[in-house]
């Protein structure tokens, strides 16, 4: 009816254009080479503190409801830091769930480990992905100024 009263047809290409919100993923690498016993245990504290902090929460432990209600996973407010600051050009992620956790043990192209089994080389890989998309008006939070950086 909108073509024969105003001449106009509905543009086949939009599904092109936009097909919906995405939720942006992050990937990063870390290569972790602990050069005393202290630091080994401190990249054991950082893996498990990683692995804790994604794994879904048990609601009650025990009694008649255990099992039954789980909570969601901890959610990560990852920032770019340049100094004590945000850095002041580098884009700003939303608050972010930790999706994929992989840690390779032989970084170094042979398992090798220290005497008290703490490996020589490790590489922890994270991948996040943001809890809601970013839309248009996410960009007027704040007037671009010497610290807002490039935005999203």
């Amino acid at each position: 009816i909108t073509s024969r009263t105003s001449g106009q047809v509905l543009n086949p290409n939009l599904e092109l254009l936009f097909k919906g919100v995405i939720l942006r993923q992050f990937n990063y690498s870390f290569t972790l080479t602990p050069r005393s016993r202290e630091e080994g245990l401190a990249v054991k504290g950082i893996i498990n503190t990683f692995k804790k902090r994604m794994a879904a929460k048990s609601q009650a432990s025990s009694g008649a409801g255990a099992g039954l209600f789980i909570k969601v996973p901890d959610v990560f407010q990852l920032k770019f830091k340049q100094g004590g600051g945000d850095h002041p050009f580098l884009y700003k992620i939303k608050q972010c769930a930790l999706v994929s956790m992989n840690v390779t043990y032989d970084s170094a192209g042979a398992y090798a480990t220290y005497t008290d089994g703490t490996p020589v080389k490790m590489t922890l890989q994270l991948a996040f992905r943001e809890l809601s998309p970013v839309y248009n008006e996410d960009y007027d939070e704040g007037l671009p100024g010497a610290n807002e950086g490039v935005g999203f």
